[in-house]
């Protein structure tokens, strides 16, 4: 269960009114611990990465496979595909358990992509980055953006491609 304090951060840096005063709880609060109480409402564990002290988890409400259908004026058919679309995303980093990094997203579709080289192309769509700089916190808006990453740079990320398929294990 989220406690008020979390939900209500949350509810604040969704919509973008986030003052950096009401920030001050995180401080005070382990990023494991805050990613356990997160995970009770966003059990799609996404991404998991340990890099020496800093530690990266995506989470999300819940995953939906849906086609993606392409129409082109030289075929006949068009070309469909299955993708994956994360829905309620929150990204959470953090530096020897103090949390450093706190993202929501609206969702993230996941698309395969053959050219120029097999990988996956991921569209965001917006957010916002509650961000600890060295001048303190600052909330910063996202934009919708698209990137083509390969299953390699998704796999050092710590990406979990289990969580993305609709029959449930790794592709």
């Amino acid at each position: 269960m989220l406690t008020s304090n979390t939900r209500e951060l949350l509810d604040r840096l969704r919509t973008g009114q986030l003052a950096v005063s009401d920030v001050a709880d995180l401080e005070h609060l382990s990023a494991q611990s805050l990613i356990r109480e997160l995970q009770a409402h966003y059990p799609v564990v996404f991404q998991q990465r340990a890099l020496r002290q800093k530690q990266e988890t995506g989470l999300a409400r819940r995953v939906s496979h849906e086609f993606a259908i392409q129409a082109r004026a030289d075929r006949l058919f068009p070309r469909v595909q299955v993708c994956a679309r994360l829905w309620g995303c929150l990204l959470v980093s953090s530096y020897d358990d103090v949390v450093s990094e706190l993202t929501v997203i609206a969702s993230i579709q996941v698309l395969p992509s053959r050219r120029p080289v097999q990988g996956l192309i991921l569209k965001m769509d917006r957010g916002y980055k509650l961000d600890r700089t060295p001048d303190g916190w600052a909330v910063k808006p996202l934009q919708r953006c698209s990137v083509k990453l390969s299953e390699e740079q998704l796999k050092g990320r710590g990406w979990r491609f289990d969580v993305l398929s609709p029959l449930g294990r790794k592709p």
